[in-house]
């Protein structure tokens, strides 16, 4: 298992961080793109309000969009998003891909939104950020090493549905961070990182109640090796 450097940050820190974007290649993803992003789970993805909306179905093991593109090294994305019911869990991917792959992502041609395909069969990233509703806080882990197994957990909950937050996330070198509302929440660091794959969102409900979410503005900023 690759050496992982954990950290939750203060808020000092957090207020000292900056990023440098400048030579990456900018990509503002439009509604109109989002609803190109192939839609896997029981549910719905679609434009509402100019704004786009992932929402479960009333039986539903997950709901998500995945990037229809692969990136490969550095990576950055942005966004804002309104959990819409309280028991939405809101989570982002990236690296998305086959075991091994870098890049290639093929998922069954059954597949309906289950977490089990991500946990055991994929390489990924996996960024849970609005995660009050399963009774834990905000972390990143790798699957599927360590697993389950956070690389690094936030110190409590904060977001709250019917509000938009400021997310950002993403992988330059060997570090993985959280940043919610200019503030970043954590953030992590590896020897071994993935070599790339492909962006997920995802909306998982709890309790036998459905989540949904908005999501607007979001830009993708990628730096090949």
């Amino acid at each position: 298992m690759a050496l992982s450097i954990a950290v939750a940050l203060s808020s000092c820190e957090q207020q000292q961080l900056t990023l440098d974007l400048s030579n990456f290649n900018m990509e503002e993803v439009s509604i109109e793109d989002l609803g190109n992003w192939p839609f896997y789970g029981l549910g719905r993805a679609y434009k509402s309000g100019g704004q786009f909306c992932i929402a479960e179905a009333d039986s539903t093991v997950g709901a998500m969009i995945v990037s229809p593109k692969s990136y490969t090294g550095d990576v950055v994305i942005r966004y804002k998003t309104m959990a819409l019911t309280t028991p939405t869990v809101l989570v982002a991917m990236l690296s998305a891909s086959d075991l091994g792959a870098g890049g290639t992502l093929t998922l069954p041609e059954d597949y309906n939104g289950r977490m089990g395909v991500w946990t055991q069969e994929k390489d990924n990233y996996f960024f849970a950020f609005k995660n009050g509703a399963h009774n834990y806080p905000p972390f990143i882990r790798k699957y599927p090493e360590p697993g389950n197994d956070a690389l690094v957990i936030a110190k409590e909950n904060f977001m709250l549905p019917g509000v938009h937050y400021d997310i950002e996330l993403g992988r330059i070198g060997n570090k993985l961070w959280l940043t919610v509302d200019g503030e970043r929440i954590i953030e992590t660091e590896e020897e071994e990182m993935l070599a790339g794959g492909h962006i997920a969102l995802r909306v998982r409900g709890t309790a036998g109640l459905k989540a949904a979410c908005l999501i607007k503005d979001l830009v993708i900023y990628s730096k090949a090796p």
